[in-house]
């Protein structure tokens, strides 16, 4: 790294501080700190549901994946614009946009009773707190890879400088930093692949040959083998429940429905973040194809390479030109920043909402309510740094969250499906399913070794079927547009 590489970083860091400080109004309301005012374009709300749900664990995982492996992952992609997609601005994104609510959660309590609205959002809590100590561990160990740094200063530098932007600016903030972040990570990820296809000999037609020779390109496994990880079932069927989990229930995306002035215009943002999904998520396939096929024809090169997962950052810094060095490595930065300020503002959200507005302060000024909310940022914030400490004994960081949110995320959507599908559910219902579907998720894992992204399904289905099979009621949906 030289010092124009270090520039290049230092200028993307403080252009992210400087958007916080610019959303930043001292005598501002909760709504514009939590929803941006529900007044935000569909463009950069496109951008920012992409951005985030783009972390650095995608971006440093993918490629370290299939350069130790091959693409069998790579079908997932295509499960959201194609399948998940078309379904959300269909029906989920009409039914939440039609609900007076802040957050998903608050369905669950209009549904069923307060019980079920405070379990699922506490399993949020600490999934999405969970999630973010993995995504700024990515960046981290960048730094210390690229630096020398000892990690948990590297830590403490990235959990930081994200909490300052977030409590500044609030929604507004995360969302046009992650557009900044978006073009930075589009850009980082063209220079790898310019620079990288170049140093393999026979170029795009040398990468596919060379990838192809050590099995690289393998993607598709057609047994039905509930036991082996990557099978195209698997991954078509345990993707689509993840990801329904993900666009139909988390409050990170949910959030954005919402700062968006009309359904009109979030139906634009889903339809132009599904656009983009897939052509950013086929160049990090490429470069793992890149880097595989580039180490093949230089093995002496890679053998300093010091983790798997550090494959892209090891590239990065002993073969890219100055100047693009700095500009990948402030991409990894925009990937990682992105999600970690979105799930912190996600997460005062659902603690101010559901909790502290709910149990313990429900009369006060909206002026004590923005306040709590800043201060619960930097909680939620300095948490998900301290949680990052022990991200690495999550295992391939391609698959660490995935792994988690397939455990626990297949029963959240079964609770949420039970309440907007069936009308036979009730609160004990409910509850019963959730119960069934984790147990089920545990014995099919641990005496069946079913494989994890089956788990989703399996979890989601039980607690649907316990939900609607055990209950008796009638109870018709609430419906209150919004003010």
């Amino acid at each position: 790294m030289t010092g124009l590489d270090f520039a290049l970083l230092a200028v993307y860091l403080l252009a992210t501080l400087g958007i916080g400080g610019l959303f930043y109004r001292r005598h501002s309301t909760s709504a514009e700190f939590l929803f941006g005012g529900h007044s935000v374009s569909w463009i950069p709300v496109a951008v920012s549901i992409l951005a985030t749900d783009f972390s650095a664990i995608t971006f440093l995982g993918m490629p370290a994946f299939i350069y130790q492996r091959d693409m069998q992952s790579a079908p997932i992609v295509y499960m959201l614009p194609l399948v998940v997609i078309p379904l959300v601005r269909r029906y989920i994104a009409p039914f939440y946009h039609k609900l007076d609510i802040s957050t998903s959660y608050e369905f669950l309590e209009r549904r069923f009773d307060l019980r079920v609205r405070a379990a699922a959002s506490f399993i949020f809590l600490m999934m999405r707190g969970m999630y973010m100590g993995i995504v700024i561990y990515a960046p981290s160990l960048v730094i210390s890879v690229v630096t020398g740094l000892p990690l948990l200063e590297s830590i403490l530098v990235m959990g930081v400088m994200t909490t300052i932007y977030t409590a500044l600016g609030g929604m507004k903030a995360v969302i046009w930093t992650d557009f900044l972040q978006f073009i930075v990570i589009a850009l980082g990820l063209g220079a790898i692949l310019a620079v990288g296809s170049g140093g393999v000999e026979g170029g795009w037609a040398g990468v596919w040959s060379t990838a192809s020779a050590l099995g690289k390109t393998k993607m598709f496994d057609y047994a039905f083998d509930l036991r082996k990880e990557f099978t195209i079932w698997a991954v078509m069927i345990g993707a689509t429940f993840m990801f329904l989990n993900t666009y139909g229930t988390d409050q990170v995306i949910l959030q954005r429905y919402l700062s968006t002035r009309s359904l009109e215009e979030c139906r634009r943002a889903l339809k132009l973040e599904a656009f983009l999904f897939v052509p950013v998520m086929l160049s990090l396939q490429a470069t793992g194809l890149v880097l595989a096929a580039y180490y093949h024809q230089h093995p002496a090169e890679a053998a300093g390479i010091p983790m798997r997962d550090a494959v892209l950052p090891y590239f990065t810094v002993h073969h890219l030109p100055t100047g693009l060095r700095g500009l990948v490595i402030a991409s990894i930065f925009a990937a990682a920043m992105s999600t970690v300020s979105g799930g912190i503002n996600s997460l005062t959200t659902a603690t101010l909402v559901d909790f502290y507005k709910r149990h313990f302060r429900k009369e006060e000024t909206d002026t004590h309510y923005l306040k709590f909310s800043r201060m619960v940022t930097v909680f939620w914030g300095l948490t998900a740094t301290v949680l990052a400490l022990f991200a690495n004994r999550l295992g391939e960081l391609a698959n660490a969250y995935n792994k988690v949110n397939s455990l626990i995320g297949g029963v959240m959507l079964g609770i949420f499906l039970s309440g907007m599908l069936s009308r036979r559910a009730t609160p004990a219902s409910v509850l019963a399913g959730a119960v069934a579907g984790f147990c089920a998720v545990f014995s099919a894992s641990t005496y069946m070794g079913v494989a994890w992204l089956w788990q989703a399904p399996i979890g989601c289905i039980t607690t649907f079927l316990v939900a609607h099979g055990t209950g008796s009621g009638r109870q018709a949906l609430p419906t209150r547009h919004r003010g």
